[in-house]
């Protein structure tokens, strides 16, 4: 009895080993990109531009998770007519952060395509103007938020990307855009 207690012991200690082993740090990953937003409000449409930074990490060879962080950095404006009164609109992304799960296939080692599912929060601040007068608010609000992409790794560390994703999609608001990235494999 004491040889099965012993070997279940040692069983269990090469299993933790291996498990450890596959959380490593190889397996994270991180990426900093520039994206094109487009936000459209029904009665308007702008495109204000952010950067956005994800943190990712490898359970499996087809499945990760990515924690995503965006801040606005370039606002844009535009033109529309309320009631017959020219008024201008000016819109800029506040930030966004979302959590996904990133099921993906890799081919060669070097060409990764992918898809980010998951949850998005996004808050946008607007400034209206119009007859001399003007008026800002933000809002912020939550949705179910899905991107497709693919990544081009240069080395085993190093890649860019380019994926199209949607952040919010409520009613006759939609938030989505394109992404360029540099990715890093720790």
């Amino acid at each position: 009895m004491k040889r099965l207690a012993i070997a279940a012991a040692a069983a269990l200690a090469m299993l933790g080993t291996a498990h450890a082993q596959q959380f490593s740090m190889s397996n994270a990953y991180g990426e900093l990109g520039y994206t094109f937003l487009h936000i459209d409000g029904g009665d308007f449409s702008v495109r204000p531009q952010a950067i956005r930074g994800i943190l990712g990490y490898d359970f499996h060879p087809y499945l990760g998770a990515e924690l995503m962080l965006m801040g606005g950095v370039n606002d844009d404006d535009t033109n529309v007519a309320v009631f017959g009164v020219p008024t201008n609109v000016n819109v800029k992304l506040e930030h966004s952060w979302g959590i996904y799960a990133k099921p993906k296939y890799t081919w060669n080692n070097q060409v990764e395509l992918f898809a980010r599912l998951g949850w998005a929060k996004s808050k946008v601040k607007a400034s209206v103007s119009a007859l001399g007068l003007s008026s800002s608010g933000s809002d912020s609000d939550d949705d179910f938020s899905w991107g497709l992409g693919a990544n081009y790794m240069f080395n085993p560390r190093m890649g860019v990307g380019l994926d199209y994703t949607v952040y919010y999609d409520k009613g006759d608001t939609k938030v989505d855009g394109w992404s360029v990235n540099f990715r890093y494999r720790f």
